[in-house]
């Protein structure tokens, strides 16, 4: 029996934390937007950075895997057709009624990216080879992830800065 998602979890206070700090967001949008990095899993690599951890090739292949059909079938999805309502064209008098619809499309696309969130926390290996510096350890994660994207750590500087500093909170 699988084990139920635990929405309010470390990982999701993390990603939330970090997430808010200037230039983060900016960002992780960017390089979601030119290299289709999973902000979720790069979000995922500095908190496991975070926490002295470190996933292997395979665990962290597996794990972008299992967030690439999320996102596929259910982000996606959802961005794309509050996007599409965004661009289209309507006349003033359902303007309301459509900023309304895709705000009810964000709240829901928001909650798929914390379960999305809630899987990876689920998913995590309790066998992740564990680092004492844990600096070492966000930028490793980052890098090997960022590989995946032909991106190294210059594209995320803000993430891994504001990383460092929650993880010596």
């Amino acid at each position: 029996m699988d084990q139920p998602l635990e929405l309010d979890n470390p990982f999701w206070r993390f990603s939330l934390a970090v997430y808010a700090m200037p230039g983060v967001q900016k960002e992780c949008l960017s390089l979601q937007n030119e290299a289709g990095v999973n902000v979720n899993m790069l979000l995922y690599c500095a908190w496991r950075g975070a926490e002295g951890d470190c996933p292997t090739d395979v665990e962290l292949k597996r794990l972008t895997a299992v967030t690439r059909a999320w996102q596929a079938n259910i982000i996606t999805p959802l961005r794309e057709t509050r996007n599409h309502l965004k661009r289209t064209g309507v006349i003033d008098s359902a303007n309301a009624q459509i900023k309304i619809l895709r705000s009810k499309i964000l709240e829901v696309e928001f909650l798929g990216e914390q379960m999305e969130q809630a899987i990876l926390y689920r998913e995590t290996a309790s066998d992740f080879r564990c680092s004492k510096d844990r600096l070492a350890a966000i930028d490793a994660n980052l890098a090997l992830y960022l590989n995946i994207h032909n991106r190294t750590l210059d594209a995320v500087p803000m993430l891994k800065s504001n990383a460092v500093l929650l993880s010596q909170q």
